[in-house]
């Protein structure tokens, strides 16, 4: 076996990632970023910081939906002695939608819960 078998590939287990042309600039390195981070990839993609009092069961991943269409998803969460912070990503085309006096509701199967959020470019 060597590194130019063109079967290399399907030796490995698991995913495997094979980089094809772009028409970006040639680099050489990639970065790999959780699934949760990819959204803030994209141009003009607005984030949202939430600070509140618990959890509310929300986690890196999860959609944050407006009239039944997703319009983002929840980036990372953190606890300090405070408060749960959370910051979402809004999709670039979807941002004109999200302001300053915006409220986020928690929907989950046991309760409803409003939040108040702060925008940021």
């Amino acid at each position: 076996m060597s590194l130019t078998d063109t079967n290399l590939s399907s030796l490995l287990t698991g995913n495997t990632l094979v980089p094809g042309a772009g028409d970006g600039e040639l680099q050489n390195h990639v970065t790999v970023l959780p699934a949760s981070e990819s959204l803030l990839q994209k141009p003009d993609v607005l984030t949202v910081k939430f600070s509140v009092p618990e959890s509310y069961d929300i986690d890196a991943g999860q959609q944050v939906i407006l009239h039944g269409m997703k319009i983002g998803q929840v980036i990372s969460r953190e606890l300090n002695e405070k408060a749960s912070l959370f910051i979402a990503a809004i999709e670039p085309s979807y941002r004109n939608l999200v302001h300053g006096d915006s409220k986020f509701i928690v929907n989950s199967r046991l309760d409803v819960k409003v939040l108040s959020a702060i925008a940021r470019e």
